[in-house]
C-alpha cells in the first residue's frame, strides 16, 4: 500500500512545531526509521535519504520535514507509537502539548455566531441551563467574572447540596451587578480561559444555540399580490 502524502492534521502539525527544537535535541532519527518504515509512514527512499545524512541533528530535521508532509491519516499516531519505544519522554511531551488549534477548534461554533447572539445577556432560565453544564472548577469561573469568595460562601450556605443552584444564583448576581456588560461573550470568554474546568461543551452548545434561535428576529411573511 502506498504511503499517504500531504500535510499532517493541523493539531498534529502544531504539536510537532511546538516541540521542534526539543525533538531535534533529544532524538536520533536512525533509531526510528525502521519502525516508521514498518508502520508505513516512510518509504525506502525516505529512510535512505535520512540515514545518508552525516549528523544526528540533520537526520532528525529531515525526518521531521518528511513527517510534516506524511499525510493527515495515521502517520502522526504511528510516529508516536514508534517514538515511545526509544524516546518515551519525548512522546510524553508531544502528547502533553496543548495547541491553540485544539483550543480554538473546540469553540469554532461559538466564534461563528452572530454579534447579536454574543452580545445577549442571559435570563434566569438561561443561567440555570448553563449552570448545569459547569462542573469542577466552577469557583474559578465565578471569581473571574468579578464576584468574590464572600459571594460564593453566602450562596453556598443557602444551598449547600446543590451546585447547579449555587452557580445559577451567582450567575444571576453577576448579571445584576454588570447589567448590559454581562454578555454571553463575556461568560464564554471566561469559560474558555479557566484551566482545569470540567465543562460539558456539547451541552453548553445546545443551550446557546437554543438561546440564539429564541432571539432571532422573525422573518417577514411574504404575500403574493
Amino acid at each position: 500500500m502506498p504511503v499517504k502524502k500531504g500535510k499532517l492534521k493541523p493539531d498534529d502539525e502544531a504539536k510537532i512545531r511546538s516541540n521542534y527544537l526539543f525533538i531535534t535535541e533529544q532524538v536520533d532519527a536512525r533509531d526510528l526509521t525502521g519502525g516508521l518504515y514498518q508502520e508505513n509512514v516512510f518509504t525506502v527512499d525516505d529512510v535512505e535519504e535520512i540515514e545518508a545524512l552525516p549528523s544526528r541533528a540533520k537526520r532528525t530535521e529531515k525526518m521531521l520535514s518528511l513527517l510534516l508532509g506524511s499525510g493527515p491519516g495515521e502517520a502522526y499516531n504511528n510516529f508516536l507509537k514508534v517514538l515511545k519505544v526509544a524516546y518515551d519522554h519525548v512522546a510524553e511531551a508531544l502528547e502533553a502539548t496543548s495547541t491553540e488549534v485544539e483550543q480554538n477548534s473546540t469553540w469554532t461554533w461559538f466564534d461563528e455566531m452572530s454579534d447579536e447572539t454574543k452580545s445577549m445577556t442571559i435570563s434566569d432560565g438561561d443561567s440555570s441551563r448553563i449552570s448545569s453544564k459547569i462542573g469542577t472548577g466552577w469557583e474559578k469561573v465565578i471569581l473571574c467574572l468579578g464576584l468574590t469568595n464572600v459571594n460564593i460562601s453566602q450562596v453556598q450556605s443557602k444551598h449547600p447540596n446543590d451546585r447547579t443552584l449555587v452557580i445559577t444564583n451567582l450567575l444571576i448576581r453577576w448579571r445584576q451587578s454588570k447589567g448590559r456588560a454581562a454578555t454571553l461573550q463575556s461568560l464564554v470568554q471566561v469559560l474558555r480561559e479557566v484551566d482545569d474546568l470540567e465543562l460539558d461543551i456539547e451541552g453548553l452548545k445546545t443551550v446557546i444555540l437554543n438561546m440564539s434561535s429564541r432571539h432571532e428576529p422573525a422573518r417577514p411573511i411574504e404575500t403574493s399580490l
